[in-house]
């Protein structure tokens, strides 16, 4: 079986990097030393003793990576990668060292090398600051990716010493995504502990924790009861967007409860009609029907605005369901004119830039509500085509595409 996992990740699954360790309660002096207080686990001190005492493979043994560069790893089988790994990772700084003097450090995308990845990851696994710091100094692409991989491994090792280094090396934390480490290490945790470390650290952390345990939540009732108290107590923006963030979770799941519920979870109708608005939003991109009769069934101030929003987007993937519905609905008129408004307005200004099919359905779309629009009120519509201009004229009445 070939396998096709991009990057780093690849190596990682296969060195077991994906299990970080997560953090726990601690004191310390300042914020950093009480967020990592926590020491490594004993079975990560065993994992890390175990690497180191592996057995030697010899200096003769570095010279099998000749071998092992003479095959297409990106095209290799799960237990070819294997092998290549059990055979690194057995070696020692000075053998990681010589290993990349044979296989380089660079990194192509299109022709990656994963042995130099897995030989910067069994060096991370030995020496893990030396590891990074050396990654540092690589071109972009191999510094995301061997830096990547190697600072994984330090901050599920020492979390702390990986965080101070990354505050004085701000531009490889960030291509690194050393804040996402951090938040993959707290979302083993339980929310209030999570969000009142996280506060300790950055802003996006806090602000990258919470949206995580805002998707986790969602769709639990008591969940989402536990993590509303927790959200009140983030600042005001963040605790707003969490919070949204965990109606949408639980659109996902069951938009309808998540609608009617909007004025138990936010504060104002401002807020409130703009959430629903998202939520409709984007139940309409998977079920655009249903999202609309539940319009139908809880019309806002704004209906036939959402209404001609979602259908002339739907009617660019599935025109047949799309102008059926059109024709069913008894302010057919209105909602022709606005949805004719609306898309000759953004035709004009090219926002959207959809091209082939969809664009050639939104033009037959147009003419279609155009006509509807113009049966029923046919003296408002020719005064409209009339000031709207002669390209709109021509798009309206051509029989072309």
């Amino acid at each position: 079986m070939k396998t096709s996992i991009p990057g780093y990740f690849l190596v990682a699954t296969l060195a077991g990097l994906a299990s970080w360790a997560a953090f726990r309660a601690g004191k310390g002096h300042g914020a950093a030393a009480a967020m990592f207080a926590a020491k490594p686990s004993a079975e990560t001190k065993a994992s890390q003793r175990t690497a180191r005492e592996r057995t030697d493979p010899g200096e003769a043994g570095v010279s099998e990576i000749h071998r092992f560069m003479g095959r297409n790893l990106e095209d290799a089988t799960t237990e070819e990668l294997l092998e290549a790994w059990e055979f690194i990772r057995s070696f020692s700084k000075d053998q990681v060292q010589e290993g990349l003097k044979i296989t380089g450090s660079e990194w192509d995308g299109a022709n990656p090398n994963l042995l130099a990845l897995m030989l910067y990851t069994r060096w991370a696994e030995l020496d893990p600051a030396a590891a990074v710091k050396s990654a540092a100094g690589l071109p972009p692409g191999a510094m995301q990716t061997f830096g990547g991989a190697a600072l994984w491994i330090w901050v599920k090792s020492d979390p702390e010493a990986a965080y101070l280094w990354c505050k004085k090396n701000g531009d490889f934390a960030l291509k690194c995504n050393h804040n996402s480490m951090i938040v993959a290490m707290l979302a083993t945790e339980p929310a209030a502990s999570a969000l009142e470390k996280a506060r300790l650290l950055d802003r996006e952390v806090l602000q990258m924790t919470a949206r995580h345990f805002a998707m986790e939540t969602g769709a639990d009732e008591d969940q989402r009861a536990r993590f509303m108290a927790e959200a009140a107590k983030l600042p005001d923006d963040l605790g707003k967007e969490a919070l949204f963030q965990m109606a949408r979770a639980w659109s996902f799941a069951d938009p309808e409860a998540a609608l009617s519920s909007m004025d138990s979870i936010f504060k104002g109708e401002e807020e409130q009609k703009r959430v629903r608005e998202a939520l409709v939003g984007e139940w309409a991109k998977r079920d655009p029907q249903q999202a609309l009769a539940w319009l139908g069934s809880n019309p806002p101030a704004n209906l036939v605005d959402q209404q001609a929003f979602i259908w002339k987007r739907w009617v660019t993937e599935m025109p047949d369901p799309a102008n059926l519905w059109l024709t069913q609905q008894g302010n057919a008129p209105a909602l022709a004119e606005t949805i004719v408004r609306q898309i000759q307005s953004r035709r004009l200004k090219q926002t959207l830039g959809i091209g082939g099919r969809a664009a050639r359905r939104e033009t037959e779309a147009l003419r279609h509500t155009y006509r509807v629009w113009a049966e029923a009120r046919p003296g408002q519509a020719a005064e409209w085509l009339k000031n709207a201009g002669p390209e709109v004229a021509l798009t309206l009445t051509s029989s072309e595409p």
